[in-house]
């Protein structure tokens, strides 16, 4: 059984509904099944360790995978630089940046109702609701692509690094939308198998590129990307083909009859999905607006800057590991205060001694490596604590998005956004000042967050108990 969340799309009342998986996906008996009284009790204890074991094993295989894929990006980066391959490690960085910035775009929270009644009590028609959510997800996918390309030109203006964050946008899409059920149905083998080709594949490919092949190293990392694509999609033919059925059928209805399609679509998505999408936009590029303005800084080197930021990021992937995921569903009832779970003493003392150790890590590199010695001590600094407030603000933000209209929290991330950018317009700083700019936007955040939250739950307008 998996307890699972569910949001209501109403933007000014946010709503929770608990919900338990009934089906058993992984193709494995489930703990109930295993309990047959003509059995002999030795027999039913082996199976049900059996059964617990191989899911310890695919957590651990899962958690093994995350933590290498972590360190894919910046071994890359590091080795490309050790390589002298200065040119392929800036337009490298500047692509995953671009990607981390735009992908979030395509994800329009068109799964909501489909996961409500797939995981929900409520099972009936679950093949329509399910694809009216794959048409949904191909009409917001397409709508968005014009945004991407134009945000990714504000990224870079190279035609072909365009082209590329655009085509690998789409098979993030892909990849993401199998991962997202993956995880709700605990099936963590074939989650860390999608992984595997969505991020470390590629990079295996690249790292001995890096050494072997001349420019244009960056067309054969994408290329790398569309090869494991397709030979996962080979891996998962069955589901493949169902797919690709769905989709023929989606392509044809909208070529028949498009207009009345998308209108469909635009009036379904104003209702009931635009604040969710634009506020899971901002609430990723907050903290990404350091590396957009060192990557259109020309004094200023972004595959150094993204290379240090990405050993300092393992902090917040840690503390959500080991702490913001096992404190999730009590962040949901109705009496948690959002400020009291900021202060807690674990909740600080963990990504604090975390953001350390990175901080220590990453001093270590500019120590040891001569082409990183002229990297000052306070931009790692500022990236510890960069990431220490977005780390310890996990449970916070989580808290408060269950009691607050998703238009106040859009229009506090917009404003936080505007302040880093005024402050970085205005000081035009050097390369250790970026992180510790950043930080004051984060934390003019957080700290609008805890009064939205707290003049919210005054006027009742709180969320609901999660019993």
């Amino acid at each position: 059984m998996l307890g699972c969340a569910h949001i209501s799309t109403n933007h000014k009342h946010p709503t929770f509904v608990l919900c338990n998986i009934n089906n058993n996906t992984t193709g494995l008996p489930s703990d109930g099944q295993i309990q047959h009284a003509s059995e002999p009790s030795m027999s039913k204890l082996t199976r049900i360790v059996w059964l617990r074991s191989l899911r310890d094993r695919q957590i651990l295989i899962f958690t093994a995978a995350r933590i290498g894929g972590l360190a894919m990006k910046p071994l890359i980066i590091f080795v490309a630089a050790s390589a002298g391959r200065d040119v392929f490690a800036e337009r490298y960085a500047l692509l995953i940046s671009a990607l981390a910035s735009l992908f979030v775009l395509t994800g329009g929270q068109t799964h909501i109702d489909y996961y409500k009644r797939r995981f929900g009590a409520n099972t009936l028609a679950i093949r329509h609701h399910y694809e009216r959510y794959f048409g949904d997800s191909i009409i917001q996918f397409i709508a968005v692509l014009p945004f991407v390309a134009l945000l990714a030109w504000a990224w870079t203006p190279e035609t072909s690094l365009i082209a590329l964050i655009v085509v690998l946008v789409g098979i993030e899409k892909f990849f993401d939308e199998d991962q997202r059920h993956f995880l709700f149905t605990k099936q963590y083998g074939r989650w860390s198998l999608n992984f595997g080709a969505r991020v470390i594949v590629p990079s295996l490919i690249i790292l001995p590129a890096i050494w072997l092949v001349t420019e244009p190293l960056i067309l054969i990392y994408a290329g790398g990307s569309a090869v494991s694509f397709v030979l996962y999609l080979f891996v998962r033919r069955r589901h493949t083909r169902f797919h690709v059925r769905l989709f023929r059928r989606h392509l044809a209805s909208i070529t028949s009859q498009g207009r009345m399609v998308f209108k469909r679509f635009w009036v379904r998505w104003r209702s009931e999905y635009a604040f969710n999408q634009a506020w899971t936009f901002t609430s990723i590029n907050i903290y990404l607006i350091d590396r957009f303005w060192v990557a259109n800084a020309s004094d200023l080197r972004l595959d150094v800057y993204v290379f240090f930021d990405s050993i300092l990021k393992v902090a917040v992937v840690g503390h959500s590991l080991f702490y913001f995921t096992p404190r999730r569903p009590h962040l949901i009832k109705a009496e948690t205060q959002p400020a009291a779970e900021l202060l807690r003493i674990p909740n600080l003392a963990l990504p604090a001694l975390l953001c350390l150790g990175g901080v220590a890590i990453a001093t270590g590199f500019t120590e040891l490596m001569p082409d990183y010695r002229w990297i000052p001590f306070t931009m790692l600094a500022g990236m510890g604590f960069f990431y220490f407030l977005q780390a310890a603000s996990l449970v916070m933000v989580e808290a408060v998005f269950w009691r607050a209209s998703r238009r106040k929290l859009l229009t506090i991330d917009i404003l936080s956004m505007a302040l880093i950018f005024c402050l970085y317009l205005l000081l035009r700083p050097d390369l250790w000042a970026v992180p510790w700019i950043a930080s004051i936007g984060v934390a003019a955040r957080i700290a609008f967050y805890l009064f939205v939250s707290r003049t919210d739950m005054l006027s009742d307008r709180g969320c609901k108990s999660a019993s």
